[in-house]
Protein backbone atom coordinates (compact mmCIF):
# COMPACT_ATOMS: atom_id res chain seq x y z
CA UNK A 1 0.00 0.00 0.00
CA UNK A 2 1.02 3.57 -1.03
CA UNK A 3 0.99 6.46 1.49
CA UNK A 4 -1.92 7.62 -0.96
CA UNK A 5 -4.14 4.71 -0.15
CA UNK A 6 -3.24 4.57 3.49
CA UNK A 7 -4.79 8.17 3.79
CA UNK A 8 -7.16 7.96 2.07
CA UNK A 9 -8.30 4.57 4.08
CA UNK A 10 -8.29 6.65 7.02
CA UNK A 11 -10.51 9.50 6.03
CA UNK A 12 -13.23 6.53 4.94
CA UNK A 13 -12.70 4.97 8.11
CA UNK A 14 -12.84 8.56 10.06
CA UNK A 15 -16.22 9.27 7.48
CA UNK A 16 -17.88 5.93 8.54
CA UNK A 17 -17.45 7.00 12.36
CA UNK A 18 -18.79 10.05 11.92
CA UNK A 19 -21.85 8.88 10.64
CA UNK A 20 -22.47 6.48 13.01
CA UNK A 21 -22.12 8.83 15.40
CA UNK A 22 -24.65 11.03 13.94
CA UNK A 23 -27.08 7.99 13.54
CA UNK A 24 -26.42 7.08 17.25
CA UNK A 25 -26.93 10.82 18.33
CA UNK A 26 -30.53 10.80 16.46
CA UNK A 27 -31.66 7.56 17.82
CA UNK A 28 -30.58 9.02 21.39
CA UNK A 29 -32.38 12.46 20.70
CA UNK A 30 -35.67 10.16 19.46
CA UNK A 31 -35.21 8.46 22.32
CA UNK A 32 -35.24 11.15 25.25
CA UNK A 33 -38.00 12.77 23.26
CA UNK A 34 -40.84 10.59 24.40
CA UNK A 35 -42.12 11.50 27.69
CA UNK A 36 -43.58 9.70 30.34
CA UNK A 37 -45.07 10.12 33.68
CA UNK A 38 -44.01 8.06 36.78
CA UNK A 39 -43.68 8.41 40.26
CA UNK A 40 -42.95 6.98 43.20
CA UNK A 41 -44.31 7.09 46.90
CA UNK A 42 -43.20 5.76 50.38
CA UNK A 43 -43.11 5.68 53.89
CA UNK A 44 -40.37 5.92 56.09
CA UNK A 45 -40.50 5.27 59.49
CA UNK A 46 -39.31 4.95 62.92
CA UNK A 47 -40.65 2.91 66.05
CA UNK A 48 -40.52 3.89 69.77
CA UNK A 49 -41.65 1.03 72.36
CA UNK A 50 -43.41 1.69 75.73
CA UNK A 51 -41.84 -0.52 78.36
CA UNK A 52 -44.12 0.66 81.15
CA UNK A 53 -47.77 1.50 81.83
CA UNK A 54 -48.44 5.15 81.05
CA UNK A 55 -45.82 5.15 78.55
CA UNK A 56 -47.45 5.51 74.69
CA UNK A 57 -46.10 3.90 71.86
CA UNK A 58 -45.03 6.33 68.87
CA UNK A 59 -44.41 6.05 65.45
CA UNK A 60 -42.92 8.86 63.66
CA UNK A 61 -42.80 8.34 59.64
CA UNK A 62 -42.83 10.29 56.61
CA UNK A 63 -44.28 9.82 53.26
CA UNK A 64 -42.57 11.05 50.39
CA UNK A 65 -43.40 11.34 46.90
CA UNK A 66 -40.49 11.07 44.28
CA UNK A 67 -41.05 11.87 40.17
CA UNK A 68 -38.93 8.98 38.55
CA UNK A 69 -40.96 10.49 35.04
CA UNK A 70 -39.75 13.09 32.51
CA UNK A 71 -42.91 15.66 32.54
CA UNK A 72 -43.83 17.45 35.76
CA UNK A 73 -46.49 16.11 38.32
CA UNK A 74 -48.98 18.58 39.04
CA UNK A 75 -51.48 19.50 42.20
CA UNK A 76 -50.40 16.11 44.15
CA UNK A 77 -53.22 14.86 46.64
CA UNK A 78 -51.97 12.23 49.41
CA UNK A 79 -54.29 9.56 50.85
CA UNK A 80 -52.84 8.26 54.25
CA UNK A 81 -55.71 5.44 55.57
CA UNK A 82 -55.22 3.64 59.12
CA UNK A 83 -56.60 0.70 60.14
CA UNK A 84 -56.53 -0.09 63.42
CA UNK A 85 -58.04 -3.10 66.22
CA UNK A 86 -57.35 0.18 68.96
CA UNK A 87 -57.76 3.75 69.91
CA UNK A 88 -54.52 5.79 68.32
CA UNK A 89 -54.15 9.62 67.62
CA UNK A 90 -53.12 10.95 64.52
CA UNK A 91 -50.82 13.98 64.39
CA UNK A 92 -48.89 15.86 61.37
CA UNK A 93 -48.07 19.33 60.24
CA UNK A 94 -50.75 20.41 58.41
CA UNK A 95 -54.26 22.49 58.81
CA UNK A 96 -57.47 21.97 58.83
CA UNK A 97 -60.70 24.10 57.61
CA UNK A 98 -60.16 27.78 57.62
CA UNK A 99 -56.88 29.02 58.91
CA UNK A 100 -56.66 33.14 60.02
CA UNK A 101 -53.13 32.75 61.86
CA UNK A 102 -50.03 33.78 59.91
CA UNK A 103 -48.35 30.43 60.12
CA UNK A 104 -47.14 28.62 56.84
CA UNK A 105 -48.32 25.25 57.21
CA UNK A 106 -46.53 22.70 54.45
CA UNK A 107 -49.80 20.36 54.25
CA UNK A 108 -54.15 21.23 54.82
CA UNK A 109 -56.35 18.24 55.27
CA UNK A 110 -59.12 18.18 52.95
CA UNK A 111 -62.32 16.92 54.03
CA UNK A 112 -63.41 14.43 51.51
CA UNK A 113 -67.55 12.90 51.62
CA UNK A 114 -67.39 9.45 52.28
CA UNK A 115 -64.26 9.40 54.00
CA UNK A 116 -63.63 8.17 57.60
CA UNK A 117 -62.49 11.48 59.25
CA UNK A 118 -60.48 9.22 62.15
CA UNK A 119 -58.62 7.12 60.17
CA UNK A 120 -58.59 8.57 56.25
CA UNK A 121 -56.46 11.43 56.09
CA UNK A 122 -56.34 13.31 52.67
CA UNK A 123 -53.54 15.63 52.43
CA UNK A 124 -52.55 18.18 49.68
CA UNK A 125 -49.49 21.19 49.70
CA UNK A 126 -50.86 24.47 50.96
CA UNK A 127 -49.55 25.97 48.23
CA UNK A 128 -50.09 25.24 44.51
CA UNK A 129 -47.31 22.55 44.17
CA UNK A 130 -45.78 21.04 41.06
CA UNK A 131 -43.02 17.93 41.61
CA UNK A 132 -40.33 18.23 38.73
CA UNK A 133 -38.38 16.04 37.57
CA UNK A 134 -36.25 13.68 39.68
CA UNK A 135 -37.81 16.32 42.65
CA UNK A 136 -40.29 15.35 45.40
CA UNK A 137 -42.60 16.39 48.36
CA UNK A 138 -42.64 14.91 51.50
CA UNK A 139 -45.29 14.88 54.19
CA UNK A 140 -42.66 15.43 57.02
CA UNK A 141 -42.65 13.87 61.04
CA UNK A 142 -46.34 12.64 61.75
CA UNK A 143 -46.73 10.63 64.33
CA UNK A 144 -49.18 8.04 65.33
CA UNK A 145 -49.52 7.14 69.24
CA UNK A 146 -51.03 4.29 71.36
CA UNK A 147 -50.75 3.63 74.83
CA UNK A 148 -49.01 0.60 76.42
CA UNK A 149 -52.28 -1.03 77.84
CA UNK A 150 -53.37 -1.43 74.14
CA UNK A 151 -52.03 -4.16 72.40
CA UNK A 152 -51.97 -2.75 68.59
CA UNK A 153 -52.24 -4.01 65.33
CA UNK A 154 -51.66 -1.13 63.01
CA UNK A 155 -51.48 -0.96 59.25
CA UNK A 156 -51.11 2.38 57.79
CA UNK A 157 -51.35 2.50 53.55
CA UNK A 158 -50.43 5.59 51.53
CA UNK A 159 -52.08 6.74 48.31
CA UNK A 160 -50.88 9.20 45.77
CA UNK A 161 -53.25 11.42 43.39
CA UNK A 162 -52.44 14.06 41.05
CA UNK A 163 -54.02 15.88 38.19
CA UNK A 164 -52.27 13.28 35.63
CA UNK A 165 -53.39 10.60 37.41
CA UNK A 166 -56.61 10.86 39.37
CA UNK A 167 -57.44 7.06 40.21
CA UNK A 168 -54.33 7.15 42.37
CA UNK A 169 -51.50 5.05 42.83
CA UNK A 170 -50.37 3.05 45.85
CA UNK A 171 -47.50 3.63 47.72
CA UNK A 172 -44.37 1.24 47.40
CA UNK A 173 -45.00 0.02 51.02
CA UNK A 174 -47.00 0.21 53.86
CA UNK A 175 -46.52 0.20 57.90
CA UNK A 176 -47.06 -2.88 59.53
CA UNK A 177 -46.80 -2.83 63.58
CA UNK A 178 -48.31 -5.55 65.88
CA UNK A 179 -47.93 -5.75 69.66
Amino acid sequence: MNENSVVAKIQQINDQTDHYIKQIREAHKLSTKGSHLSFVSYFSHSLSVAEEKGEDHVLLGNYTVKNTGTVPIHSPVLFIRIQSDTEFSFSGKYKQGKSTANIQIPWERLEVEGSNPSSEYWLKPSRETTIGVNEQVVFQNFQLKWTYENRAQLLVEGFTYSQEVKEGIASLNSISVRG
